[in-house]
């Protein structure tokens, strides 16, 4: 086709003879026409809008159904042009239906044009063609990118023309996603000066379809420590970018996510209204399935469309819980999208698995988290080099710990001077007190390891998925379910039938069955492991029963099984490490509770009278609130947190319950958390406690001494606050990279330490007390009793404050402390 224009025949809008002699005296009446305060809205050979002077008289302009109407884009095949070149149509009429001929008069003619949008280009033109009225030719131009069809309608007689309908072929191709402003065809109609439209011009949207990444993402079943609840969780993109959509008002995006039967969903988030979109979530009912249901719609314009997550509790019960189950996640676009990934599914192990890895972490006297990102950070006391920042340097606020570079942590633990933890590739690192070898980095006794090193088992290369600090040894999970120790075997605690001495690396557990484990535990002098079938193996000390193998036994130095009053298997166990007067606590499959060890405080959850009260040398079952199922428990120093499947806290014992008041209970109670919170995680520490919220909260309570709560105060909080991880200007600055062939520690050589800027939500403007200062918990009179701060989360959005100084912190005892302490 040529782009130059073809001529139609004929002279448009010619005048008669008797008009061009007139013309003088059509000028000269339209000047009295303006004296006289006529309006005219042209002045030539007279146009208006409204009439034409002809001569020495006017004559009212004719209005006549002949226009652009039913301006259409069609594709050929399909709803829309797209994915790709596509060929179609572009049609119009010039007459409404029904409606009788148009008045023109031999010569006359008229023109439509047709502009259309930068990407689509007529084909091949209609061929010219004429009737017994009139003749039509059809001619094209491109300028500046975009074409322009023009058909001339000419009329052959004085009888009048029925125009005849217009189509075109076209073919379009829009490779990169526009607004519907730049999709649009527009038409236009020229008639003969006479005559006025109904209808001059028009205009229609290109319905075009394209290829899109949005869709559903990252579904995933995280199980928390019991086969009965567990989050789910998806995201509309493959990464946080998201994509340019040039979103309309109106669209609507959903998410149906299909559980089956035996798969229930819990609490739903509330809905969230945003300048640009609001967000619902609904459940229902198909036939035995359940039907979660995400909707986003879009409230304005807006050309970015950000990656959107979603996530919720479920409960699992029956055959899913025992067999597995699978399940299935479709979203649906506006029409004119086309997803990558419309559909995804998952399925879901049954029987026992590894509980879900922890991302925050209580110690004796230093914490840990780890944010969406992977990125970790500590707070509290550091003088051993426990907080994994470069130094031996402890800090009330936030720090960033130097992780290995290229790698992310996903889960951590803190002991009673060293922290650990397991990277995404499977890989251990350690940091903090090696006097005993605890870190398992190899580096020598002599000197702190003040930044994550690489922890190598001694059989090989071998991938881990869990692990757990205790007092001066530590215990890891591998992948394929076997057990690790390392550290000091003080009171056998090692199982390989030995009381004294050390393991430098990690080692497998003599003495366990043949059977796959997942899950394990360090207490202060105990370890524990958890078969897949339920079992619970102990080594180490049994002073106050925390072995759970009665009065008789003082300490074992190769494992044993622990005889459980319930069938229900076991599928966690949590044994507190920062102190010696330790109680154990066990979850069942089915959200059950035991505890054995001290309940000199409640913190089994046991009643305080009758006997015995103080200590319970065998596993006792706990009674539980009606309603009531765990799914996580966390035993810390004379407390005890419980996680319920629907992502709730309870507390019980004392000093750390988090209710808002001092005092004691025997029983779970509430923490006080948002109520709309739904918890994921749970840490119990020294006196101090943590609870990590699905989006990505982080929330503390209990002793704030020696900034362990990370909130640049040491005063006692009641009451859950708000603990704000931020990250320094440029982290990179700040991490150092860990090579797998550090010999020594020597050879570390520590970053310049960052402090991250906390958020006190309490006591504001309180100056910071010296550990000197703090050897004492605060007084009931001067604890805190604390609203807990919307919003905050995990993130990596803010400034760093000054590096702080060294404390000098020498007031967590490297010693254990005396019975009763």
């Amino acid at each position: 086709m040529k782009r130059s224009t073809q001529q139609h025949t004929g002279q448009r809008g010619q005048r008669s003879p008797l008009a061009r002699a007139g013309i003088w005296t059509a000028a000269g009446a339209a000047v009295l026409a303006v004296m006289l305060g006529v309006s005219t809205g042209f002045v030539g050979a007279i146009a208006t809008d409204r009439s034409t002077v002809h001569g020495n008289e006017f004559s009212q302009a004719l209005r006549v159904d002949a226009g652009i109407y039913e301006l259409a884009a069609t594709p050929e095949t399909g709803a829309g042009f797209g994915p790709g070149q596509t060929a179609g149509a572009v049609s119009f009429a010039m007459q409404p239906a029904g409606e009788q001929s148009v008045p023109l008069v031999a010569g006359e003619s008229l023109a439509a044009t047709v502009l259309l949008p930068v990407g689509m280009r007529p084909a091949e033109l209609p061929a010219d063609d004429s009737a017994a009225t009139y003749a039509r030719t059809w001619s094209a131009e491109e300028l500046a990118g975009q074409w322009r069809v023009t058909t001339t309608v000419l009329a052959r007689t004085d009888e009048g023309v029925r125009l005849p309908h217009a189509e075109f072929a076209v073919v379009a191709d829009f490779p990169e996603i526009r607004p519907a402003a730049d999709l649009t065809v527009t038409a236009a109609i020229e008639l003969p000066e006479r005559l006025t439209s109904t209808s001059p011009g028009g205009s229609t949207e290109v319905p075009a379809i394209w290829n899109v990444v949005s869709g559903v993402y990252g579904l995933d079943f995280a199980r928390g420590s019991s086969r009965s609840d567990g989050t789910l969780t998806f995201a509309s993109h493959p990464d946080g970018e998201g994509e340019t959509l040039f979103l309309r008002d109106g669209d609507i995006f959903t998410t149906e996510i299909t559980l089956p039967a035996g798969v229930t969903a819990g609490a739903l988030p509330g809905p969230e209204t945003t300048a640009d979109r609001s967000i619902e979530w609904g459940v229902a009912q198909a036939g035995a399935d359940t039907v979660v249901t995400r909707t986003e719609r879009i409230t304005a314009d807006i050309a970015h469309a950000p990656t959107a997550r979603g996530s919720f509790p479920v409960r699992v019960t029956g055959e899913a819980g025992r067999e597995g189950f699978a399940v299935r996640a479709l979203a649906t676009l506006p029409a004119r999208f086309v997803s990558a990934q419309p559909a995804a599914g998952i399925e879901v192990s049954g029987g026992v698995v590894t509980p879900t890895p922890a991302r925050i972490a209580a110690g004796r006297g230093h914490s840990l988290a780890v944010n969406g990102a992977g990125t970790p950070y500590a707070w509290g006391i550091g003088n051993r080099g426990q907080l994994g920042s470069g130094q031996a340097k402890s800090s009330d606020v936030p720090v960033l710990t130097q992780a290995p570079a290229g790698r992310h942590f996903t889960h951590v633990v803190a002991g009673w001077e060293h922290s650990l933890a397991v990277a995404d590739d499977g890989t251990l690192w350690g940091w903090g007190d090696n006097e005993f070898s605890q870190t398992g980095t190899g580096l020598g006794i002599s000197k702190p390891v003040t930044a994550p090193a690489p922890v190598l088992a001694a059989d090989g290369a071998v991938r881990f998925q869990s692990v757990s600090a205790g007092w001066r040894h530590s215990v890891a999970l591998s992948t394929d379910g076997k057990v690790y120790v390392w550290g000091d075997a003080n009171r056998g605690v090692l199982g390989n039938g030995s009381s004294s001495g050390t393991l430098p690396t990690p080692t497998p557990m003599q003495g366990l069955p043949n059977k796959r484990f997942v899950a394990v535990e360090a207490g202060f002098d105990s370890t524990f492991a958890v078969t897949e079938d339920g079992e619970v193996w102990a080594t180490g000390s049994n002073d106050y029963g925390m072995l759970g193998l009665g009065e008789q036994v003082t300490e074992i130095s190769r494992p044993q099984r622990i005889a459980m009053p319930v069938t229900d298997r076991i599928v966690q166990v949590s044994a507190a490490s920062t102190t010696n007067n330790v109680h154990v606590l066990a979850v069942t499959e089915s959200g059950g509770l035991l505890g054995w060890g001290v309940n000199g405080l409640g913190e089994i959850g046991l009643p305080l009278t009758g006997e015995p009260s103080w200590a319970y040398f065998t596993p006792t079952e706990v009674l539980l609130p009606e309603g009531l199922r765990l799914a996580n428990v966390a035993a810390g120093d004379q407390f005890s947190l419980g996680l319920s499947d629907t992502g709730r806290v309870y507390s019980w014992g004392a000093k750390a319950l988090g209710t808002g008041k001092p005092g004691t209970s025997a029983v779970p109670v509430p923490v006080a958390l948002p109520a709309q919170a739904v918890i994921t995680d749970i840490a119990a520490g020294d006196l101090h406690a943590f609870a990590l919220a699905a989006d990505g909260t982080l929330y503390g309570w209990g002793s704030g001494r020696d900034g362990r709560l990370g909130n640049d105060s040491q005063r006692e909080q009641l009451s859950p606050i708000v603990i704000k991880l931020r990250a320094p200007r440029a982290s990179a600055e700040v991490s150092a990279e860990v090579s797998a062939d550090v010999n020594t520690a020597e050879a570390q050589e520590p970053a310049p330490e960052e402090r991250i800027e906390g958020e006190t939500v309490t006591a504001e403007g309180e100056p910071t007390e010296s550990a000197e200062d703090a050897e004492d918990l605060v007084s009931d009179d001067d604890a805190v009793e604390s609203p807990v701060e919307s919003d905050p989360h995990l993130d990596a959005s803010a400034h760093p404050a000054d590096a702080p100084s060294d404390t000098g912190d020498t007031s967590a005892s490297r010693d254990a402390p005396s019975a009763g302490a």
